[in-house]
C-alpha cells in the first residue's frame, strides 16, 4: 500500500514538471548554413572554443608559463569554454 502511495505521489509531481519543459521555439533552432547545410550554432560556437583552447595552449607553452600554471589542461580547457560562451552569447543572443 505504501509503495503504490509513493508511486503516485512521484507521478503527481512529476507529470506537471514535464509540462514546464520546453525545446527550442516555434521558429526552430538556431542554425547556419555552410557550404548548403545547416548546422547547429552550439557546434560552430564549440568548434571555435576548441581552437582557442588550443591556441591557449600554444601561448603558454611559447611564453614558458606552462610549466608554472597549475593543472594546465583545466586552464586551456576554461579558456575554451569561456570563448565558446562568449561567441554563442554575442553571434546568437
Amino acid at each position: 500500500m505504501a509503495i503504490a502511495l509513493r508511486n503516485r505521489t512521484r507521478l503527481a509531481a512529476g507529470v506537471p514538471s514535464v509540462l514546464f519543459l520546453t525545446g527550442c521555439s516555434i521558429d526552430g533552432a538556431p542554425a547556419i548554413e555552410l557550404f548548403g547545410a545547416y548546422f547547429p550554432a552550439w557546434l560552430i560556437a564549440a568548434l571555435v572554443g576548441v581552437f582557442a583552447a588550443i591556441l591557449a595552449r600554444v601561448g603558454l607553452a611559447m611564453s614558458g608559463l606552462d610549466e608554472v600554471v597549475p593543472w594546465l589542461l583545466a586552464v586551456c580547457s576554461s579558456i575554451g569554454l569561456i570563448v565558446a560562451i562568449a561567441v554563442s552569447a554575442i553571434m546568437f543572443g
